[in-house]
């Protein structure tokens, strides 16, 4: 990973990871859970869908 190591990563900085890991999909939703259980509500799936299609258009 380029940039500064110690920097904290953001909610937007791990989304990406949801693109690429297809079957693993829900290893990402437990890592989301436990780190970030004031994001993790019921729209975030929504969400990520919407990033993902975002996405697509640059892949």
């Amino acid at each position: 990973m380029k940039g500064n190591p110690h920097k904290k990563m953001t909610f937007e900085d791990r989304l990406p990871k949801v693109l690429h890991l297809g079957r693993h999909e829900r290893k990402v939703w437990k890592f989301f859970k436990r780190r970030n259980r004031k994001l993790f509500r019921k729209d975030m799936k929504k969400q990520i869908e919407e990033y993902s299609n975002y996405g697509k258009e640059y892949i």
